[in-house]
């Protein structure tokens, strides 16, 4: 599974609590979600969303099918809820659902399971938009938004070692760029600019 390597979850970790990118998507969404609603994340990861979501006054259950996610999970965030269930197998399982970079939307089949799992409202946060997911978008005959939005992930680096073993376990940065901080723990930041997608789909 993907969180079971203990260097991804270190890295993951400490991006997230510094960088609060979870926070920011979290307020993105906010003005669109009732506190009277429900909420599911589908594929919840280390349970970074589920907590912004808790902290802002909504309940929320975190599902992902990884269980070394949902334990780190658990030991991350106590007060959250967390489920190890496979997100495709939900039906209505909350009135609002949110994904974060979870699920390949753009592919046949997957969006209409992802819409099955809510009871109003679906958001999905993604990286670029592409034609597939717009045809598939404008097939499922329910109304939707969409929305850009740039956020920061940066990633903070002890060493010249620690950025090497980070881009080998987290390939596919290209042209990496990094600069020095004046902080002492972490000198350097790996700047990673996130342009999100947010598509925001109405079942009533």
């Amino acid at each position: 599974m993907w969180w079971s390597d203990e260097r991804k979850r270190k890295y993951y970790i400490r991006a997230a609590e510094i960088s609060r990118f979870h926070e920011r998507v979290a307020a993105l969404l906010e003005p669109e979600i009732d506190k009277s609603d429900s909420c599911a994340d589908l594929g919840s990861g280390l349970g970074f969303l589920t907590e912004a979501f808790r902290r802002k006054g909504f309940e929320i259950t975190g599902y992902d099918i990884d269980p070394e996610a949902i334990r780190c999970a658990k030991a991350l965030f106590p007060l959250c809820r967390f489920s190890l269930r496979d997100c495709y197998e939900l039906e209505a399982a909350a009135d609002v659902s949110v994904s974060c970079f979870f699920g390949p939307i753009w592919e046949n089949g997957c969006l209409p399971r992802m819409l099955k799992t809510c009871r109003k409202k679906l958001f999905c946060v993604t990286g670029s938009l592409g034609e597939d997911t717009l045809f598939n978008l404008r097939s499922c005959g329910l109304p939707f938004r969409i929305k850009k939005q740039t956020l920061y992930f940066d990633q903070p680096l002890r060493s010249v070692w620690e950025l090497k073993e980070f881009l080998e376990i987290w390939p596919g940065e290209i042209n990496p760029k990094v600069i020095r901080t004046d902080d002492i723990e972490y000198p350097l930041l790996l700047k990673k600019e996130k342009n999100l997608t947010i598509i925001s789909i109405y079942k009533e």
